[in-house]
């Protein structure tokens, strides 16, 4: 991977960004500066933890089909429809794997699709929660 290399090159600036332009688009930085001032900044600070610990625990995670079967609660899998193909292959699974998933499409955005249009995401919820309360604990 083009950004693990450049993160132990030792540029942590050019690995996180070869990194979210992989997940969140090449065009990301505008909307993550619009939506979270700071955060690249806080990314390249945090590299070392996402590099040498996130990443390869997320890597090694084994969720599989049957583990998806057993979950019985209702999910909301989430996609921005000008994701990376990736994304709508991983909803598409999501759908298929977990027994009450509903899909949630947002035209036009990305995996950063919080900080592009926070008032769709949340509406998105609002509608997903209503339809599924939380039942007060007895």
């Amino acid at each position: 991977m083009a950004a693990l290399h450049r993160y132990h090159a030792g540029d942590k600036a050019a690995a996180v960004d070869i990194f979210f332009r992989g997940v969140l688009g090449p065009g990301y930085r505008a909307a993550l500066d619009h939506g979270l001032p700071g955060a690249f900044e806080q990314a390249v600070a945090d590299a070392d933890a996402f590099f040498t610990q996130e990443m390869p625990a997320l890597q090694q995670w084994p969720f599989t089909e049957h583990d998806a079967h057993r979950i019985p609660q209702p999910a909301l899998a989430v996609l921005g429809t000008a994701s990376p193909a990736m994304f709508a292959k991983r909803q598409k699974l999501l759908l298929h794997w977990l027994p009450n998933a509903e899909p949630l499409d947002l035209p036009g955005l990305t995996h950063l699709l919080h900080a592009q249009d926070p008032a769709a995401v949340a509406d998105g919820l609002t509608r997903f929660f209503a339809r599924h309360p939380i039942p007060e604990p007895p």
